[in-house]
């Protein structure tokens, strides 16, 4: 009787030390590590602080520009750099003449051109997109980037049999939801089309 007594409290212990294995197992890949918490959030973070900068500096980085107002002027501490090393989106817009070629140009140089503004040991490459409705334009981008041999300028021509409505629509980045009203006025033309050249037997797509 004592002999089954003992078996059955070995038992209970084993069960009890194998419970108690599993929670610290799952304790520790629970475990909160400040350090690593705030080293990440910078390592995310697309603009960084002169203070986070000195805090923890992620491996590429650039001078992007200050934040300043009238009761804070421009100094030192307003520096703000840009996270190369980050996966990021930036939406820039404004009214005309309010900076935003200059931003995006900024942030190219962050990140295709080294300089001793920032850390960039391993520059990025990069792929521009730019519509214009000048054909003649891209003739005056070969001759402002001609001095520079890593700049390629090449025309990227979509032809007519290529574009329906719905290829048109989403290169005007138009979604399924509500349209404004100029958008409305577009498909209207669209439809015009359409029906003018189903009319003289032509394809429309």
């Amino acid at each position: 009787m004592a002999s089954m007594t003992s078996d059955a409290e070995n038992k209970v212990d084993k069960a009890r030390v194998k419970f108690l294995d599993g929670i610290a197992i799952h304790m520790e890949h629970l475990s909160f590590d400040g350090a690593a918490q705030q080293q990440n959030e910078i390592l995310s973070s697309p603009l960084i602080t002169v203070s986070l900068l000195n805090a923890s500096p992620p491996p590429q980085f650039d001078l992007f520009g200050g934040s300043l107002s009238q009761s804070c002027p421009l100094s030192p501490a307003s520096r703000v750099f840009y996270n190369i090393t980050c996966p990021s989106s930036v939406f820039i817009c404004g009214s005309q003449g309010l900076g935003k070629s200059n931003t995006f140009a900024c942030l190219l140089e962050n990140c295709l051109i080294p300089s001793k503004l920032g850390n960039l040991p391993q520059p990025l490459a990069g792929i521009v997109f730019h519509f214009d409705s000048f054909v003649a334009t891209l003739e005056v981008f070969h001759s402002i980037y001609s001095g520079i041999s890593q700049v390629k300028i090449d025309a990227l021509n979509l032809s007519d049999q290529d574009l329906n409505t719905r290829r048109m629509l989403d290169l005007m980045a138009v979604g399924e939801g509500g349209m404004p009203l100029y958008l409305h006025v577009v498909n209207r033309v669209l439809r015009d089309m359409r029906l003018e050249q189903q009319r003289n037997g032509q394809d429309f797509s």
